[in-house]
């Protein structure tokens, strides 16, 4: 990798992580909607109290799991590119992209499960 490619690729890694921490977040109510979900040191500002500062809250899953889903999506998307010998595209290459999405998310919730 080019010294020019790191700063893109990471700002690409960076952009997948916020965008997953985001849906994640934003999912719990769509799958918890009765439920106070424990975030941990952020709970001091949601008004609530802080029994845990960050392990084993849900800011933990979403952190941990954003992070490594990030980081097997572009190496899943790097990986397909390369043996494709093109841009990883649905419309393209339905079955690779259908791969890809597989490999990464389980690549990725087994990192997390692991760590």
């Amino acid at each position: 990798m080019s010294t020019i490619a790191a700063p893109s690729l990471a700002k690409a890694v960076g952009t997948t992580f916020g965008t997953y921490m985001i849906a994640d977040y934003l999912s719990n109510y769509l799958q918890h909607p009765t439920q106070m979900m424990d975030y941990g040191y952020l709970n001091k500002f949601i008004g609530r109290e802080v029994d845990r500062e960050f392990w084993g809250t849900r800011t933990q899953h979403i952190v941990g799991v954003a992070g490594c889903l990030a980081i097997t999506d572009h190496a899943s998307q790097s990986f397909f590119s390369k043996a494709l010998k093109k841009p990883l595209c649905f419309a393209k290459s339905p079955a690779a992209f259908v791969a890809h999405t597989f490999l990464f998310i389980f690549s990725g919730v087994t990192l997390y499960c692991a760590g």
